[in-house]
This record gives C-alpha cells, sequence and structure tokens, in this order.
C-alpha cells in the first residue's frame, strides 16, 4: 500500500476500533498500519494496550522493539527484549535486534559476539552492523571478511559497497578496487556517505586530484551534516590549501559531532600549531589525553607543544614515552628533530630525517608540514 492508502486503511480501522475497542484482531492491524505510515506513538500506545491485556504474543513484542530501535532508545530495546521469553524460532531475529541496540550504546563487542555466534545474515544491513562494529573495534581485517561475504549474497548492494571502500581505506588499502566500489556505490546513490569518504581520500590521497577529493568531502558535508568525518576531511583538505582559519572551524565542527575521535582532536591540534597558537593545541591534545592516555601520538602532539614551549627536558621525556607506546610516532619524532635543531645537532637531525621521514608516509607528512610552514 501506498501511504495514501494507508492513511485510508488507518481511518477505517480507528473507526472499526470505536464500534469494538477490545477487538485485538483490528489492534493487531492498527499497530502495523501506524507503524508503516510512522506513526510511532501511536503505534507504541497500541502495543501497550495489548500488554496491559496481556494480549501482545511475541510478534508483537518484537515489533514494539523495532518501533523503541527507530525511536533511538536502545537501553529500552535491551530491557524489552532480555525479559521476555521468546520462542526458538524467533532468536537469531531477536539478537539481530539486540545487536542493533547494543550498537547505538556503544557495546561494540557485544554485537561482534552475538552475530559471529548465530552466523545469521537475512538482510544486507546485518553485514553492514557487523562490520561497523568490528570497524570500532579496530578489527578491520574481520571486518573487510564480513563484508567480503555480505558482497557475495548481495553483491549490488550500495550500503556494503561504500562500507568495503572506506573500511578497506581505513585498513590501508589505497588500491583501484577501493575505489572502485566508491564509485559503483555512487552510481546508484550519489549521496552514499561512506562512498564519498572514500572516493575523497583515495582521490586526496591515493591519485592526488585534491579538487575532486574536496568536491566529494563538499557533498559529504552538505547532505550528512552529521557525519563527523566529512567535516574532519574537509578540514584537512583545507589545511592542504593552506586555509588554515576556515579549515578550523570544519574541525572543531567534527570535535562536536565526534568527541571521541581522538584524530580529530590531534588535527585540531596540529591545526592550532600551524597558526602558531600552542595554548590552544595544548588543550586540544590534554583533550585527547583525557579520551586515552594510551595513545602514542598524542604523547607525540604533547610533546610538540612542550618543545615550543621552551619545555625542553619534559618534551623529550614526553616524546620518549610516545615512542615506547608507538615506536613510529611521527610527532614524537618530529619532536626530537626540533630539540635536535634547538641543540644546534644537525648530525642528530639527519638520523632523524633518514631514520623516521624516509619512509613514504613520513615524506608525505614532514612535506606536508614544511609546505604549510612556508
Amino acid at each position: 500500500m501506498n501511504n495514501k492508502e494507508l492513511q485510508t486503511r488507518r481511518d477505517a480501522l480507528l473507526t472499526f476500533l470505536k464500534q469494538d475497542p477490545s477487538n485485538t484482531s483490528i489492534i493487531r492491524e492498527l499497530i502495523g498500519v501506524n507503524y508503516h505510515l510512522g506513526n510511532s506513538d501511536d503505534a507504541l500506545s497500541l502495543i501497550e494496550k495489548l500488554e496491559s491485556t496481556g494480549s501482545a504474543s511475541e510478534d508483537i513484542i518484537f515489533q514494539k522493539s523495532n518501533i523503541l530501535l527507530a525511536q533511538g532508545k536502545p537501553d529500552k530495546v535491551v530491557a524489552l527484549l532480555e525479559n521476555y521469553k521468546f520462542s526458538e524460532q524467533a532468536h537469531n531475529f531477536v539478537t539481530i535486534n539486540l545487536a542493533h541496540a547494543n550498537f547505538q550504546l556503544g557495546n561494540f563487542e557485544t554485537v561482534d559476539e552475538a552475530l559471529t555466534a548465530i552466523n545469521f545474515y537475512p538482510e544486507p544491513s546485518v553485514y553492514s552492523l557487523h562490520a561497523r562494529s568490528l570497524h570500532h573495534l579496530g578489527e578491520l581485517d574481520k571486518a573487510v571478511i564480513v563484508l567480503e561475504k555480505g558482497l557475495a549474497k548481495f553483491n549490488d548492494e550500495t550500503s556494503l559497497q561504500g562500507l568495503m571502500s572506506l573500511i578497506s581505506f581505513d585498513n590501508g588499502s589505497y588500491s583501484q578496487a577501493s575505489l572502485d566500489y566508491a564509485e559503483q556505490a555512487l552510481t546508484k546513490d550519489p549521496n552514499q556517505i561512506e562512498s564519498l569518504l572514500a572516493a575523497g581520500m583515495l582521490n586526496q590521497q591515493h591519485l592526488k586530484e585534491l579538487v575532486k577529493a574536496e568536491e566529494y568531502f563538499d557533498k559529504a558535508v552538505e547532505m550528512h551534516p552529521h557525519v563527523g568525518r566529512g567535516w574532519l576531511y574537509k578540514g584537512l583538505a583545507l589545511m592542504m590549501k593552506k586555509d588554515l582559519v576556515t579549515a578550523e572551524s570544519f574541525l572543531e565542527k567534527a570535535c562536536s559531532l565526534m568527541p571521541e575521535h581522538i584524530g580529530s582532536w590531534h588535527s585540531l591540534g596540529w591545526n592550532f600549531l600551524l597558526q602558531n597558537r600552542v595554548a590552544d593545541a595544548r588543550a586540544c591534545y590534554e583533550t585527547a589525553m583525557d579520551i586515552d592516555r594510551n595513545f602514542g601520538e598524542t604523547h607525540g602532539g604533547l610533546s610538540i607543544v612542550e618543545a615550543l614551549e621552551g619545555k625542553y627536558e619534559e618534551a623529550e621525556r614526553t616524546a620518549r614515552v610516545a615512542l615506547r607506546l608507538d615506536p613510529n610516532s611521527f610527532s614524537a619524532q618530529y619532536t626530537l628533530m626540533i630539540l635536535a635543531e634547538s641543540d644546534k645537532n644537525q648530525e642528530k637531525v639527519q638520523s632523524i630525517v633518514s631514520n623516521v621521514f624516509n619512509t613514504e608516509q613520513g615524506k608525505e607528512a614532514l612535506d606536508f608540514i614544511n609546505t604549510l610552514q612556508k
């Protein structure tokens, strides 16, 4: 039924219900009609009416969980589904809804364990849910495997193609295949968010097509203003254009949308460093430290701040902590180079450049910073 037909049916059912208020068949159908029309509060009121009389069957309880999920009430979904005794036939579907609720609650390990245990993926969204959870857990190789299975079953699904392109990029794959997934998805859905982000980053970092990359980021921000990564990537693109002031507003927006995302705070911190706003940079790295004290690049960024503040002994100690946590910490090595330059120890500077910044990633990072400082 289309919306007009559903509304007509709803009006008819309401008329019948006035004549027979306790008719559970009418109530059950009306719940479904309201659900499809998006009248979630009306549907919930009817479900609660059935619950109060003990007439709510398991399919009605399950439908209630769907409504609560759509309303963004995952805690209520967990309480509802865990406290109701469902039949064995409903087990897998209940597990999936619990997984959706736990994802909203940030319980990504619980999602992974539940979906791995049932190994039941009736629709593309379940593959996406599992892959996203693994992505949050840093299990990118496993996420790719889940998506490969999903694409083998739903090979034309844009959400899976987009997610595969973005997670492959995050996993360090700058291959043409990653870009192909993004472009395939965008052909069918020009606003698919993961594809926009992945295509933008792949064009920027792999193909060096900076103008094209920025077009993707602009569209991501325009069509999905609630997605922090769009603002982050646009901010980084503006930094590459040396537009640090405009970049600052985009990076601040990314931090507000993703307050627990350490990389956004690092990026804003670098932006402030390049504007010589050392106190503001310190605030960014201290915020990142509050999120996770065991992240090497956070200590590395803070060591740069300390070096620029003239606190050389503290800067070296902090840089050493960063290198213990992450032997490849770019920020920590950059700090050691600053300190060596302050001592006019050109031999030490050359050693650091040779050992650390001679890798492709190190060269790109150092060139990026040097370019912005010119």
